[in-house]
């Protein structure tokens, strides 16, 4: 579900309305810092510009099924024929020929979402050229069955795995930023084109149906305001996961994320995610963890606790294994925000049987009208 229509007149809204009550800026953001680092003394390693193999992956449509940073650090896409192939070998990108084109893999999607069932997600492996898809352990017996049955119709375009654990949003009472309902994650500091109104991101299942306050503590009955962050301005979920946390005319410090032990990292930009890719999250429960990107428009179906299965669309997918009370925190490499923690399988055994799944940033960016800052 995207946001109404009314998303952009409410982040005017909040801009012509002024500071918040007073009080509203007495608690310290999750991100604040006392000044920023210089770019060099944080930044990671940049890995190799993905923009060239995106603008191929675009130009050859359904000819070029995916792109992928290999193990050499090389970016490659896949394409289905000779020509594709020059095309891409001609910009200096490494070609792939695979069997199935982007529309094979597209129809499988279409079909596991007709089928929704909770506990399951799925996405394209760019480098198997397959669609994979991944259940949980709440998926019954008969919908195993079910699942299986499609996948050997596929003729080896659809691949099943197993995640040890219950896929879900991974939102609870706790501790990092508060409402009345849930504690989770502070993502990104944004700002309106002109910076006269100031906005925090988090995930819209915790914003998700109510215009409730959020604390940067726990709060005090006995005082409203006090370590008050701001108030919820709008929500996007399901089929999106990011809410709009209006905090007044004022600035929250730098565009900062946290790493912990009050070290911090400035965030200067937002992109895409890519397979291969390494990146970072911080989640309040969590603390600083890195991995890698191993999906890119994912879809996770997730078991809601009212009964109703709550389907999200176009997620980043990483190996990290995120917990409850990460929703909303950061998803980043190096300087470059990427996306926000929308929920994943809590039960990760080894690293390699982790699951996340994040919402990109640039769509809530644009969504919104906003600015990192």
């Amino acid at each position: 579900m995207k946001p109404s229509s009314s998303s952009r007149k409410r982040v005017a809204a909040a801009a012509a309305a002024g500071t918040l009550a007073a009080g509203v800026l007495l608690g310290v953001p999750t991100q604040a810092a006392p000044a920023p680092p210089s770019p060099a003394a944080s930044a990671l390693t940049a890995p190799p510009s993905p923009e060239v193999a995106e603008r191929l992956v675009d130009l050859l449509g359904d000819r070029a099924p995916g792109m992928y940073l290999d193990d050499d650090g090389e970016f490659v896409v896949t394409v289905t024929d000779d020509t594709a192939a020059q095309q891409v070998s001609a910009q200096g990108v490494q070609a792939k020929r695979v069997h199935r084109d982007a529309k094979q893999l597209r129809d499988i999607r279409a079909t596991l979402k007709e089928m929704g069932i909770p506990g399951t997600s799925w996405w394209v492996d760019p480098v198997a050229n397959q669609v994979a898809l991944g259940y949980d352990t709440t998926v019954t017996d008969g919908e195993l069955e079910t699942l299986q049955n499609v996948t050997d119709a596929a003729d080896g375009a659809l691949r099943l795995e197993a995640m040890n654990g219950d896929l879900s949003a991974l939102a609870m009472g706790g501790e990092a930023i508060y409402s009345s309902d849930f504690r989770c994650s502070l993502g990104f500091n944004v700002t309106n084109s002109d910076r006269s109104a100031f906005f925090s991101l988090t995930a819209g299942h915790c914003t998700d149906g109510s215009l409730a306050r959020w604390y940067t503590d726990l709060p005090d009955p006995s005082d409203p305001d006090k370590n008050l962050l701001g108030l919820d301005l709008d929500s996007s979920f399901p089929g999106d996961d990011y809410g709009l946390i209006w905090t007044g005319s004022e600035a929250q410090d730098w565009g900062m994320v946290t790493l912990g032990d009050g070290n911090v990292r400035p965030i200067y930009d937002h992109g895409e995610a890519y397979v291969g890719q390494s990146v970072e999250q911080y989640g309040s429960t969590s603390g600083l963890l890195s991995g890698e990107v191993t999906q890119v428009d994912a879809t996770a179906v997730y078991r809601g606790e009212d009964g109703e299965d709550d389907v999200v669309e176009g997620l980043i997918g990483t190996d990290i294994c995120s917990q409850k009370g990460d929703s909303g925190g950061p998803l980043f490499a190096g300087n470059t925000a990427l996306g926000m923690t929308s929920g994943g399988v809590i039960l990760c055994l080894f690293p390699t049987d982790s699951w996340s799944f994040y919402q990109p940033i640039g769509e809530v960016l644009d969504e919104y009208g906003v600015e990192l800052y």
